[in-house]
């Protein structure tokens, strides 16, 4: 349809309302409660416009937009309409400007400069409003805010859990939560920060550490968990001051978990150290335990591709660590690495909310705690009905209705042989979508719920076609699937070696010599163990793989201040000295296009046999993650992390796993 906008005519789709149309003219107009992700409000008023045959000023963010209508956004009505409204708006705000986080990014300074008057009229006393307790995370001062209720329609749509609302009437009306001891309880909390226009919602890790104009802004990939949010680091100095998202439509629009938000305070803490004469002299002296016949080699899932090709091109033996391995191992499951499309998530993360998803399986997963922004993509996929989630596992706190069909292997084995109510529906679908995690290969029968995947496979024709791929698996770290590709396997030679060289792992103890190249000191360390301190990817830059086969590069961000090297750089050193040259390899960046993705149909065929009934443990299927705040290096030693971590141990946040 076609629209006048300032007497310029324009086309526009059906169904925009007069703001979005506006924006498509390429004319800007100010609002402060309008936010394209979320529904529509409508109660600050900045947005008006004059319409032509209307009376009054509409807000043209809830107005839709007509075919042949005449939008008029420069008249001095209009700016006599919004100097109104900012003016009001003003009247109980504080003047914090001078010590407000938001100085300097903050949309109602913006608008004051435009529409502000030079004095005010208002000569009564002021409102305060008493400042919320949200946790270790967000710093609420709510005399600051304008009731936009962006944080209450994200907390209720996009995270799913609503504690934010808003109480009383008028000059009453608060923004807070409805319960006092009850805090934030959600992974994507700290969206908030970005989202509130003015400074009533900060950062309080970030408290009076810098202004904006200060910061140097690098453009990176985030590290703490499979999905390779894309974001931006900023840093003074060099040090790292805050984490904020970068728009990126395919993996995570534009929100971030509170992992990849603040886990940046990790970087400067607790790190270890030893000089670089030290480093190179404690090299020089054990490059010859590599020389070894009986050796091997264990890898993080948060070790580069670049890494990652040094060890695998030098080591026959080499193992990649499995998630959270305290008490726990692959030690008996075989990935049959031989099939990319099963170790990754086939699914594009885009597709979940896709409504051609039409069912959802998950067994032995908790994607809220594995993987926070695919959950809420699952979420916006439910919002638009005709999807059922269906589980097999413990019972799982999500932000969507999930049913439960069991909680044992014997009931995900019973619907993997036609016996469960739920098989017609899933067999049916057009569309049908299976996400299992590393738990269920943690687990001594590892093996059979890879036969019983294969089996799923076969069964259900639309599950894995030449055109569509729903076996989905989630890893847990930011390059385990990169690893995994480069014929890394979670089965691994430990035992009976001689020497283990560690790279980045979480658990530092060894029955052998071995040395550990770690960025962070481990309480728990053998005797045996030297540690060599290593640089991060955010002080290096490095290569990874996300869970769906995107390959992102890791931009250097901050200061190597500590003077440590590279973990590659270590190891080559290690095996140059044993007489092996290491070949440079390049890594290509981006995700294959669905035309050279290889479905993999063949692994119909060709996985792994029927599987034992025999050797299936009728015991619960659980997540691997026990608490979500340390799940890799970095965010367990954050500081504002650990605090959140003691509190959802102790249940103060509302949910459990």
């Amino acid at each position: 349809m076609q629209v006048f906008v300032n007497g310029k005519a324009h086309t526009v789709p059906q169904g925009v309302t007069v703001l979005q149309a506006c924006e498509l003219a390429g004319v800007l107009v100010p609002r402060f409660c309008y936010h394209d992700r979320l529904s529509i409000a409508g109660n600050c008023r900045m947005c008006l416009v004059e319409i032509e045959k209307d009376r009054k000023l509409q807000p043209s963010c809830a107005f839709p937009a007509g075919d042949g209508m005449r939008i008029w956004t420069e008249t001095p009505a209009v700016k006599k309409g919004r100097e109104g409204v900012l003016e009001h708006l003003l009247i109980h705000h504080p003047l914090d400007c001078p010590i407000c986080d938001q100085g300097g990014e903050c949309d109602l300074q913006d608008q004051a400069m435009v529409y502000g008057g030079d004095r005010g009229r208002y000569k009564e006393y002021k409102r305060a409003v008493e400042d919320k307790d949200s946790g270790p995370l967000i710093q609420m001062i709510m005399t600051r805010c304008i009731h936009c209720t962006r944080c209450v329609r994200f907390g209720s749509e996009i995270a799913g859990t609503g504690e934010l609302g808003s109480t009383g009437r008028g000059t009453n009306l608060e923004i807070g939560f409805y319960v006092r001891e009850k805090l934030f309880a959600s992974e994507l909390s700290g969206n908030v920060i970005d989202l509130c226009p003015v400074g009533a919602l900060t950062s309080k890790p970030y408290s009076f550490m810098a202004r904006p104009w200060e910061l140097e802004s690098t453009e990176t990939i985030d590290l703490t968990d499979g999905i390779g949010s894309n974001v931006k680091m900023d840093s003074r100095f060099g040090v790292p001051m805050r984490i904020v998202p970068k728009l990126n439509e395919e993996i995570n629009e534009e929100w971030i978990t509170d992992k990849a938000r603040f886990s940046y305070e990790g970087i400067t803490n607790k790190r270890s150290f030893m000089p670089p004469e030290e480093t190179a002299s404690l090299v020089h002296s054990t490059h010859k335990c590599l020389a070894l016949e009986s050796k091997c080699a264990i890898l993080s899932g948060n070790v580069s591709q670049e890494t990652t090709g040094v060890i695998s091109n030098y080591f026959e033996n080499v193992v990649l660590e499995g998630p959270n391995p305290t008490g726990r191992n692959w030690n008996n499951t075989l990935f049959p690495i031989d099939f990319t499309s099963t170790f990754k998530c086939n699914t594009c993360i885009e597709d979940w909310e896709s409504t051609k998803v039409d069912f959802i399986l998950m067994v032995g997963v908790n994607p809220r705690l594995e993987g926070a922004l695919l959950n809420a993509r699952i979420r916006k996929r439910l919002k638009k009905g005709n999807c059922p989630v269906v589980s097999f596992g413990a019972p799982i706190s999500t932000t969507y209705n999930v049913i439960t069909a069991g909680t044992s292997a014997y009931s995900f084995m019973n619907f993997v042989e036609g016996r469960s109510s739920f098989c017609a529906g899933f067999k049916n679908a057009k569309n049908p979508i299976v996400l299992v995690g590393p738990s269920l290969f943690l687990r001594e029968d590892g093996p059979a719920f890879f036969s019983m995947l294969q089996t799923l496979i076969n069964v259900v024709p639309n599950l894995v076609t030449t055109m569509w791929n729903g076996l989905n698996y989630l890893q847990p770290h930011a390059n385990s699937f990169g690893i995994m590709d480069q014929g890394v396997n979670q089965l691994g030679v430990v035992d009976n070696v001689q020497f283990k060289t560690m790279v980045q792992t979480f658990d530092a103890t060894s029955d052998v010599p071995a040395i550990h190249i770690t960025s962070h000191v481990s309480p728990e360390i053998s005797d045996n163990t030297l540690v060599v301190p290593c640089a991060l990817p955010a002080e290096t830059g490095g290569t990874f793989v996300n869970t769906e086969g995107r390959s992102q590069y890791a931009r250097k961000a901050v200061t190597n201040q500590r003077r440590v090297f590279h973990d590659k750089a270590i190891l080559c050193s290690l095996v140059e000295l044993n007489g092996y040259k290491d070949a440079v390899k390049e890594y290509v960046l981006g995700i294959p296009s669905k035309e050279k993705q290889n479905i993999d149909v063949q692994c119909k065929q060709h996985w792994y046999p029927k599987f034992n009934k025999t050797v299936v443990h009728n015991t619960p299927l659980r997540t691997w993650v026990d608490n979500y705040y340390d799940t890799d290096v970095v965010s367990k030693n954050s500081p504002s992390l650990s605090k959140v971590a003691k509190a959802y141990k102790k249940g103060i946040f509302g949910f459990k796993k």
